[in-house]
């Protein structure tokens, strides 16, 4: 959950001070280029070596056709995730061929709510959201059935509510410590 800390106060080091001459596109242009292309090159990996993973560990892979290997690779270079139902692996993951990818799904969410709400939030507010999210992580991690927050990288709803608290939270501290601590 570190690197949606450090993505927060990243992201508004980098872009909070160029709003004015920068667009939303541009923003989002810039993070695109910034992220893509290696969001690609680790889904074309995964494709490569899928079949390579075959084992007890992921009991799927030996039942899937190419077909079902190539549509789940374009998609993927898409980073849209995948349903449960197109699971190629036998984990549920939303990217299969790249598991940790799902954190940069998160990143993308996280890169569009800031360009559109989070950069414009004074401190005050920004803080109480981070209390607010700090809260909520406390509740689901306590709450949560295994006892934890690992998770995130599914559709299922639970993961889901597991994947945006351990983005939250982090990512908004982030930025509000990057914003009350401004080191030259």
């Amino acid at each position: 959950d570190f690197f949606f800390m450090l993505s927060g106060y990243v992201m508004a080091h980098a872009y909070d001070d160029r709003w004015g001459s920068m667009t939303i596109k541009d923003f989002f242009k810039r993070r695109l280029i910034r992220l893509h292309p290696l969001i690609i090159l680790g889904m074309t990996f995964g494709a490569i070596f899928f079949y390579y993973q075959q084992s007890a560990f992921f009991p799927k892979i030996a039942g899937t056709p190419v077909t079902s290997l190539i549509l789940v690779t374009l998609i993927g270079f898409t980073l849209i995730p995948i349903p449960p139902t197109m699971d190629i692996r036998g984990w549920n993951e939303m990217h299969p061929l790249n598991g940790p990818a799902w954190s940069l799904f998160f990143e993308y969410l996280a890169n569009i709510l800031h360009a559109f709400v989070l950069r414009k939030l004074p401190n005050l507010f920004l803080g109480l959201l981070v209390i607010l999210a700090g809260a909520n992580l406390y509740y689901v991690a306590i709450t949560s059935p295994s006892g934890d927050l690992i998770g995130g990288w599914s559709l299922e709803p639970q993961q889901l509510v597991i994947g945006f608290t351990r983005l939250l939270f982090p990512y908004m501290a982030g930025m509000l410590l990057r914003r009350l601590v401004k080191i030259q």
